[in-house]
């Protein structure tokens, strides 16, 4: 959501706190605490200007952070300090496949029912 501009309401569990602050990128509430949901929500429902703010903290930290150019340049460096240090040649337009023109979409595994309520 962020990476689309949207705050995030959120608990602090795992990584989250690590992805994002606390009334810069959305809200951190207390697991299982539907009051303090619903008041972060009125929180940025209330304040448009701070809602529109926070939207570009979120895209803003993902670009710095999460970008792909930064994300395959971080796991290079991880590959090439395992294998010791050998340098892995990069990938040039010429040597990567083309994409196909079309792609069917998944099918549903054998066995499997959409249920009907």
């Amino acid at each position: 959501s962020m990476a689309a501009g949207i705050p995030v309401i959120a608990t602090p569990v795992g990584a989250i706190p690590d992805v994002m602050t606390h009334g810069t990128h959305g809200f951190l509430v207390p697991p299982r605490d539907g009051k303090a949901i619903a008041e972060a929500l009125a929180t940025i429902a209330a304040d448009r200007e701070r809602l529109s703010w926070m939207s570009r903290a979120c895209r803003q930290r993902i670009r710095a952070v999460y970008s792909i150019e930064r994300l395959a340049a971080q796991f290079a460096h991880q590959y090439a300090t395992l294998a010791g240090g050998y340098v892995v040649a990069r990938a040039t337009p010429a040597s990567v496949p083309a994409a196909p023109q079309s792609v069917s979409p998944p099918r549903e595994p054998a066995g499997l029912t959409q249920r009907k309520d």
